[in-house]
């Protein structure tokens, strides 16, 4: 519970850190200056986010907060995890490089 917590509020402070502050010191759980620069702009023209990523009037609109529920998530790490490591290394020994290896071998 504490870890979650703790990683909570690293988040949340890290969302009101501005940009500035960060390029200098890095996140910090305490940042020197707060900002709500990363609010602003999402909240300023939320249109203008998904004329930028033309989700207006397409399925993707529907399917992408469903693809990164927490459950399927969870459901695809404890997949990926259960693929040997031998199959990625000989991919690779092949030429496979990163696309090819996701695409190839841990999708299907």
């Amino acid at each position: 519970m504490r870890l979650c917590l703790l990683a909570f509020l690293l988040i949340i402070s890290g969302s009101f850190t501005s940009q500035s502050s960060i390029l200098r010191g890095g996140y910090q759980m305490i940042p020197p200056e707060l900002s709500l620069e990363a609010y602003e702009f999402l909240l300023e023209a939320p249109g203008d986010l998904i004329k930028y990523l033309h989700l207006k009037n397409s399925i993707l609109d529907l399917m992408i907060p469903m693809a990164v529920n927490v459950n399927y998530v969870l459901i695809l790490k404890s997949y990926m995890k259960n693929i040997p490591e031998a199959v990625f290394e000989s991919a690779r020994l092949d030429g496979a490089g990163d696309w090819q290896l996701f695409t190839r071998i841990a999708l299907p």
